[in-house]
Formats: structure tokens, C-alpha cells, sequence
């Protein structure tokens, strides 16, 4: 999928710029060496080195599928992004595409691999280069909309690689505690695991007393009790301390951003409280 230009020149105006600005050095490779490792087949495409077919497996199916390698020294990344209702609410999801879209610059720029799987099933295989990172951009500039378990989508993204991996999770974390806590476990149990959690202002400061409130996911309807804000607030700041204790406690690393923050400024903090 190709971007229009407009999209592209947007990507690169607020992602490429702040990225070369602020994280230069960041996901390069430990070296350029390493034996090549098998890591998963992919269709082929019209402009495909077709040295990279595998033979064996046309004989097998009648498709064409190439072989695609990481290098031993190599950190392939892959970016678990939520596409989900939740994260429409305050702009969330323009903040997690400019976090997405950065992630992979970064793996690009440091000559990594990188794929990208949402938790609602859309997956991109591992590639290189800038038009792979603008593959991954356009993927982020769907609504968000729906609901989905996340244990069952880690389970999903995991049938997709057989290397280790550094995997990047750029959600709201709105999922139940133990259900978090059992797909972090699953990711840690065999890959190096960072989370970016993505929250709107009026989540965390919230003021809604006595109005009606929608469920973005599930359209359910919930009455908020006058003067109950602080009560809330305390809650989501509980809450918020518990994930980051789950996905610590797993081995991942955690970073907190808000969609009203001045984008640079998030990346660069996240990135050394992260990498």
C-alpha cells in the first residue's frame, strides 16, 4: 500500500524530522556481520529479488514464497499496535501513530527489520526499508474501532515469528489486569518487550462529574456520580501504577505519554526511559 504524497510529506514533516532530530543513533545494529538466520517465508511481489525464492516450496504449492533472513546481530523489531475503539478517545491514536510510524523510522535507520501486527489482526511481515516504514505509517491511519482480547491477540502476533525479538506495544493498556498480565508474560517469555502507554489528559486529570459517559469499544452507557472526579483520578492513577508494575514484573520496560504532549519532547523522553 502506497501513501498519497500528502501522507507521506505529513509523515515526514512530524515523524522523520522529530526522529532525525532528537534519537539519532538509536536501534542501529551491534554490527553489520553474524550468520544469516531464517526467520519467516513471504509471498512474492512483482520487483522481488527472485534469488530469494524458495524452489522447494513452489514445488511443494505452486507460490511463489521468498526466504526471508536476519542476521544474527541484527535487532528485528516488531510494533503490536492498538487499533481498538478505546484508543479514539482525545486523539490517543494520532499519538500512537506518530509513536508507531517513529518506532519503525528508527529500525530503519539502524538497518533493522520490522513488522508490525494491530491487535484487531492486520499484519505487515518483516521488511526493510523507508517504504516499509511508510507501509507501517499507513496501517496506523485507520480509525480505531471495536474490541478485541489481547491474551488471544499476543498469541496471534507470536504464530508470526520464530526469532527473538524486541517488540514494541504502543496501546492504551485498557484491557483487564490479568489478561495484560498474561500476554506481557507470553511476549517476555521469549523476546526483549517495551511499552508505550498512551493516555488522554482527560483520563488522567478527569473533571466529568454527573455526566454520561460511552463506552468507545462497546458502546455501553455509564452515569458518572456527582462529585466523583477525584475519586477517579485516584483510581486511574492505581490503575496506571498496576500496568507498569505488570509489564516491570514480566522483564518488559514501561513508558507512560499523553496525547496533548508536545510530540519531540514524548519521543525523546520514552525513547531514554525505554532504549
Amino acid at each position: 500500500m502506497r501513501l498519497p504524497p500528502d501522507v507521506v510529506s505529513e509523515f515526514e514533516l512530524k515523524v522523520r524530522k522529530v526522529v532525525d532530530g532528537v534519537l539519532v543513533g538509536k536501534f542501529k545494529s551491534r554490527s553489520f556481520g553474524g550468520s544469516p538466520e531464517f526467520a519467516e517465508y513471504r509471498p512474492y511481489n512483482p520487483g522481488d529479488d527472485v534469488r530469494r525464492i524458495d524452489w522447494k516450496v513452489y514445488a511443494r504449492s505452486r507460490r511463489l514464497f521468498l526466504k526471508i533472513f536476519f542476521h544474527e546481530s541484527e535487532i528485528p523489531l516488531l510494533i503490536i499496535y492498538d487499533d481498538t475503539g478505546s484508543m479514539a478517545y482525545q486523539g490517543k491514536h494520532l499519538t500512537a501513530s506518530k509513536f508507531a510510524g517513529a518506532l519503525a523510522y528508527m529500525a530503519y535507520r539502524g538497518n533493522n527489520a520490522v513488522s508490525f501486527f494491530s491487535l484487531r489482526g492486520r499484519y505487515l511481515p518483516f521488511g526493510r526499508g523507508y517504504d516499509q516504514v511508510l507501509r507501517i505509517y499507513a496501517q496506523t491511519l485507520n480509525e480505531p474501532s471495536g474490541s478485541t482480547d489481547f491474551k488471544r491477540s499476543i498469541v496471534e502476533a507470536l504464530h508470526f515469528t520464530r526469532k527473538r525479538l524486541l517488540v514494541a506495544i504502543v496501546s492504551d493498556l485498557a484491557f483487564p489486569l490479568d489478561v495484560l498480565n498474561s500476554g506481557i508474560n507470553l511476549l517476555t517469555r521469549h523476546h526483549d518487550v517495551v511499552a508505550i502507554h498512551i493516555l488522554a489528559p482527560g483520563e488522567w486529570n478527569f473533571r466529568d462529574d454527573g455526566k454520561i459517559l460511552v463506552d468507545m469499544e462497546r458502546g455501553r452507557r455509564l452515569s458518572v456520580p456527582p462529585n466523583s472526579a477525584r475519586w477517579q483520578r485516584e483510581r486511574v492513577r492505581g490503575w496506571v501504577a498496576s500496568v507498569r508494575r505488570a509489564v516491570i514484573q514480566a522483564g518488559g520496560r514501561y513508558s507512560l505519554a499523553f496525547s496533548d504532549e508536545d510530540f519531540p519532547s514524548a519521543l525523546r523522553r520514552v525513547a531514554l526511559e525505554l532504549f
